[in-house]
């Protein structure tokens, strides 16, 4: 296996930036490629007659990066009671992601140059999801909540003849969201009174009890 750069990860100064927007702003394909394939070709990596050679690995990456980036930045976009779900499936995505390539070096059937390819591939998405579980992390607790492991759950995505792919099924990490007291509080009462908006149960109830009350007067 290929080490994209030395002393560290595979994209410089990410680690700085403390809110999720900010997070995912960071992750930038051109210059993952930089520090995967990039960073390797500078350590003496020359693989340009493998199937899966360094500008297909780059072109590659650079296609799947935004795909994992927009899922994640649809999850911290979500509402509170929709943030666990969009958490977990942005995990269900990232297995989906370049799928014919991750299965392909996890079976074994790649080899030699086509195999650190797609490790430097498979790379770049690994990082990407530790940024966004990062950004997850981050969102929740501006926000008042907790991410906590659950069960990991077993996904299949179907096989896929346009790419050679048989019908796969991955382990795929799972996450609960715990929402804090205030805001479960809050959410209840928006519920109620409907918030900002000024709809809700309460209005509906009081214009109710008003209208019996006025028929009682007139009639």
């Amino acid at each position: 296996m290929l080490t994209p750069t030395k002393g560290g990860g595979l994209v410089k100064g990410i680690g700085a930036v403390s809110t999720a927007a900010g997070i995912l702003g960071s992750i930038v394909p051109k210059e993952i490629v930089n520090n995967t394939v990039g960073a390797a070709l500078k350590h003496g990596w020359k693989c340009w007659g493998a199937s899966v050679n360094p500008d297909k690995a780059s072109a590659n990456i650079a296609l799947w990066v935004p795909q994992l980036k927009d899922a994640a930045e649809f999850a911290i976009r979500a509402n509170d009671s929709a943030l666990e779900s969009r958490i977990n499936a942005f995990h269900k995505r990232y297995y989906e992601v370049g799928v014919k390539h991750r299965w392909w070096i996890e079976r074994g059937g790649a080899r030699d140059c086509t195999k650190e390819a797609i490790q430097l591939e498979m790379d770049a998405l690994s990082l990407v999801k530790t940024e966004a579980v990062r950004a997850f992390q981050e969102e929740l607790n501006e926000r008042g909540h907790t991410m906590v492991p659950s069960t990991p759950i077993t996904h299949a995505i179907p096989a896929n003849g346009a790419i050679d792919l048989p019908a796969t099924t991955w382990t795929v990490e799972q996450y609960r969201v715990v929402l804090g007291k205030k805001n479960v509080v809050s959410n209840v009462v928006d519920v109620v009174t409907g918030g900002s908006s000024g709809s809700g149960i309460l209005p509906l109830v009081l214009s109710a009890v008003g209208f019996v009350m006025f028929r009682k007067k007139i009639f």
